[in-house]
């Protein structure tokens, strides 16, 4: 889910390390039609991750487009994003 090099190489238990050493805010936008890096089981043991870890955790797949949809329509994105940030300030 973090899209890193080191991600794409580094095993499961490094992975959740890196996690949780995670304490940000996290907000994922993914298109409906992306494609899967990782098996379903593995992406939701690591959205709960996620959860436990961060300050505020979002996952949103509600958005259609390609994998580089933030690069070629960011005004899908951008309203998704801004209210994120906006509940963050309030």
């Amino acid at each position: 889910m973090l899209s890193t090099i080191l991600f794409f190489t580094a095993e499961k238990g490094e992975k959740c390390m890196i996690i949780k050493g995670l304490c940000c805010h996290l907000k994922i936008v993914k298109v409906k039609q992306g494609p899967l890096y990782e098996s379903k089981y593995l992406i939701e043991e690591f959205k709960g991750y996620y959860k436990q870890q961060c300050a505020s955790y979002e996952y949103d797949e509600t958005v259609d487009g390609t994998h580089h949809f933030h690069m070629h329509t960011p005004e899908k994105v951008a309203p998704i994003i801004n209210e994120y940030f906006t509940r963050l300030l309030v």
